[in-house]
This record gives structure tokens, sequence and C-alpha cells, in this order.
């Protein structure tokens, strides 16, 4: 008898081959996106995703002159607390943000801001 490995590990080989590379080419993307940038908070909004159950989302966006984002946990470094970043922010205060990400408008994706820290641009 010989005990070896099975039709099944093959199932399983294959798409980690695929999904393990994607998944570093991502992160890798994600760390060379990163950039840091002054601020003023001009508005801020939660917007819901649809009220039918199959979009349950929902985003935190932030308004600046140039430019809007998102804020969002940052789980490629372990931080998950968006929700503390995003009540940080008061329009009209500025800020040093730590962003990541891409802006790609026909999919609704903002950079993200992963980051922040006070900054004494604008008022306070």
């Amino acid at each position: 008898m010989q005990i070896g490995r099975g039709s099944g590990s093959k199932a399983i080989e294959i798409p980690l081959l695929l999904i393990v590379p994607m998944l570093v080419a991502y992160v890798v993307a994600l760390e060379l996106s990163r950039d840091t940038l002054d601020i003023v908070v001009e508005d801020k909004n939660v917007v819901m995703g649809s009220e039918d159950s199959s979009d349950p989302t929902s985003k935190w966006l932030v308004y600046t002159s140039n430019e809007v984002f998102s804020v969002a946990g940052d789980w490629t470094r372990g931080e998950f607390y968006a929700g503390e970043r995003f009540a940080e922010l008061k329009p009209g205060n500025g800020y040093r943000v730590q962003v990541a990400g891409w802006r790609v408008p026909p999919i609704n994706w903002y950079r993200k801001i992963v980051r922040i820290e006070p900054h004494a641009s604008g008022g306070n």
C-alpha cells in the first residue's frame, strides 16, 4: 500500500500557486503606492451601499480641495481601526496623512488614508 498524494491535493495546489503570487504582488504594489500628503479636510461623509442585501458596503469619504479619499483599515500592516481614524478627522483642520492605493473612477476606488497625524496647515 502506497501512502501518497491523492488527486485532491492537486486541486488545492493549483489555486494556491495562482493566489499566493497575486496576493504578494498586490501587497508589494500597495506598499509602492504609499505617499505622505498634507491635507485640509473640507468635509467628510459616510456613503452607504445600496439598500438591498447584495451590497452591504459603506465608504468613509474625506473631501479635500484636490482629491477625495476613503478611510480604510490597512490589513497589510495589521491596522484595522479605520472608524477611529475617520472620527479623528475634523473639517477645517489640517493633517499629514499616509495614503495607499489608487484612484479608479469607473469602480469608485479612492486612495485610502491609512495613517493620520495632526498638522499645522488649515484651521485648528
